[in-house]
This record gives C-alpha cells, structure tokens and sequence, in this order.
C-alpha cells in the first residue's frame, strides 16, 4: 500500500485495489520461506476473490518483484505493468546495501521506543539524502513513523519476505522478450539509496518496448517527491493502454 490510492483513483478516474502482502499488515503472517511465486498466487487469488478478471498492476520494491512474476505466470491478468524502485534480481542486478538488510530485520515488536529509532533509520534509508535539509522533514518524518509502527509486522513475515527477495530472478525471462505482451511502465528515483538506479535502467533495456521515468531528486519512496504529478504520470499510462486503444 505505497503510492497513495486515493491519488492514484482520483487521477485516473479508476478503483484501486490495495492489500498487505503475507507477512506484514493485517494479511496472515505464516511460518516461511516466503517465495515471490506464493505471493504472485495470493494476488491472483485476490483478484479472483473480488471478481477482478484483468487489471493494471503496480508494484513497488518487493511488489514489484511480485508483480513480475504474477505478468510471466498470469499474463492474462495483467493489462499494463507499472514497476516502481525494483529490480529484476540475479548477478547483473545492484543489490540493496547490507545495512539496508540489518535495519529491515532487526524489527523488535514489543520495544515502543526502539521502534520509534529504528522506524526512523528505516525510513530514511526510503528517502532521499538531503530529505532532513528539506522544508517540513521532521513534521513529515513523525507522520511517517507513526504510520510505519501501526503497520502489524512480525519476526516471521520479516523472515519470510528476506527469504523470497534473495531468490528473486527474470533477468532471462526479460532477456527472452516473455513480457512483450504487456506494457511495461518503469519508475525510479535517482536518488535512490536502496534499490539503485541502475535496476530500473536494466530493467528497461532489457524489456526493449517499455518506458523509463527516471524521477531527479527522488528517492526509494519515490512519488513523496511530487505525489500528485507522479499519480498523474502512471495514471496517464495506464489510460493509454486500455483494452478499447
């Protein structure tokens, strides 16, 4: 639940469908491995679930894996791809750094204060670098720990995600052209601290008719740099590839 759904509604005159993956928020939190497959799976079952035969699909960061992988394995579900911040995976990929993976999993749900500091850390590692110099940083930065620690999460749904992220791969299937069939939208921040630049671009030279925004001055959480313009940039991509154009 990332980019903001009423923005993105309101922007493109559509309903939106958002949820928590398994492992975080109000979705079941089972024991692991987690694998990125199994969470392609929960969202075709979603879909199925509230009668949605075909839709345009954003992920970002980890949903963006998983929307990867529900477009190769239930391409008839998928009328336009949008990738945020994510990676294809695999050797050629630029891996998050290290301490990015100590703050994710060092998460301890029953210390208040420590998940306030480490709330913070987490979130600035979202952003980008100059965000404390930017106007209204800390009123934004309370706002933002304050919806990060609502947000249910558990040792194993921690687990479980870092198991699924590190077996994470379609650098061939990109390679191999199986997702020339869908539209592909490809967001990224240049600032990005956690999910380099750099996989965005492999992502789109790999997938030769997809397009690339590039977003100067953003971060990992790439549309608080300019909410409403970036709801109406993926909007605008999804209206021009509807089933009737």
């Amino acid at each position: 639940r990332s980019l903001q759904p009423n923005m993105l509604a309101s922007a493109s005159n559509r309903a939106c469908l958002t949820f928590d993956h398994r492992g975080i928020g109000a979705s079941s939190h089972p024991d692991g491995p987690y694998t990125i497959e199994s969470m392609a799976l929960d969202v075709e079952a979603l879909m199925g679930a509230v009668g949605w035969p075909k839709a345009h699909v954003l992920g970002i960061s980890m949903g963006g894996m998983v929307a990867q992988r529900l477009a190769l394995d239930r391409p008839q579900l998928v009328q336009s791809l949008t990738l945020g911040a994510t990676t294809h995976g695999g050797r050629e990929a630029v891996a998050p750094p290290a301490d990015f993976f100590r703050i994710f999993s060092a998460y301890r749900h029953d210390d208040v204060q420590w998940q306030d500091a480490q709330a913070e850390l987490f979130l600035l590692k979202m952003l980008p670098d100059d965000f404390e110099s930017r106007p209204g940083a800390a009123k934004l930065m309370a706002k933002m720990v304050a919806g990060f620690n609502s947000v249910e999460r558990s040792q194993a749904g921690i687990d479980g995600q870092l198991a699924a992220l590190g077996r994470f791969n379609t650098t061939s299937s990109l390679e191999a052209g199986e997702f020339s069939q869908i539209p592909m939208l490809v967001v990224h921040g240049d600032r990005d601290s956690v999910m380099d630049v750099e996989n965005g671009r492999s992502i789109a030279r790999r997938a030769s008719h997809s397009e690339l925004a590039v977003l100067e001055g953003a971060g990992h959480f790439w549309w608080h740099f300019d909410p409403i313009n970036t709801a109406r940039r993926v909007a605008g991509f999804m209206e021009r590839h509807e089933p009737h154009q």
